[in-house]
């Protein structure tokens, strides 16, 4: 059997062209400045098992050493301690400190844990074996990046104040995960006016001094036109049913 055929099963051309654009991405993070961040992380010892030659010295106003060479073949068949570690540092430094979209982050995972898989590395990591792609730390940290993704994008697009709960339970009750054609006519007319009407009385009481906001009555006479409407329905249902 293929194990690389079946590994990329159902995989694109262009998902499988952007996994090894990641993965030279990851070499290149793991080389620069002689290994630095490998070897911070994995330990000097073992980092420099990992350095097949050193770069050139800072020179002139340089601050950094010149990237190294890595034998990346040796780091996913045989990941060191903390490899799950400098996943999650690569993935920080790739996503510009988790602004970049989590998908990204995904995508990159993804990447990484289809090389490791290439030599047998398949289990969940331990922190001496396994993928170290499928580990607690990668996985929390993807999970703190959606997150962060979505509280950035409430905070960016803010709430609106028009969606009450009353009226989301009403969509979810009569529109959410139908069909088009089955939705209820006058359900819908219904729902179309009250956001309608809603809208504007909200932005003309922000224009306007009124001592009562109308919102509370639109919502008084949703809750009682919701109950007729409910009404209607179980009839029409009961006359078709007898």
């Amino acid at each position: 059997m293929n194990v690389a055929r079946t590994r990329d099963e159902g995989r694109s051309k262009a998902t499988l062209r952007q996994y090894r654009e990641e993965t030279k991405r990851f070499a290149r993070f793991l080389s620069m400045d002689v290994a630095r961040t490998l070897r911070a992380i994995v330990g000097e010892h073992t980092g420099l098992l990992h350095v097949t030659s050193r770069g050139a010295p800072p020179r002139g106003k340089a601050l950094t050493s010149g990237d190294a060479t890595i034998d990346l073949d040796g780091i996913f068949e045989h990941p060191p301690r903390r490899s799950d570690v400098l996943i999650k540092a690569f993935l920080c430094d790739r996503t510009l400190s988790w602004v970049r979209s989590p998908g990204m982050g995904r995508k990159i995972v993804a990447a990484l844990s289809r090389e490791f898989e290439r030599f047998d590395h398949t289990a969940e990591w331990n922190g001496r074996e396994g993928n170290p792609a499928n580990s607690p730390v990668v996985s929390a940290a993807l999970k703190a990046h959606d997150a962060k993704s979505r509280r950035t994008e409430t905070s960016a697009k803010g709430v609106d104040p028009v969606r009450y709960r009353d009226l989301d339970r009403f969509y979810t009750r009569h529109f959410d995960s139908r069909d088009l054609r089955d939705w209820d006519e006058q359900a819908l007319m219904l729902y179309t006016a009250m956001l309608v009407g809603l809208n504007l009385c909200l932005r003309f009481d922000e224009l306007s001094r009124l001592s009562v906001c109308p919102l509370f009555f639109l919502r008084l006479w949703l809750s009682r036109a919701t109950t007729r409407l409910l009404g209607d329905v179980s009839t029409h249902g009961d006359a078709h049913g007898d």
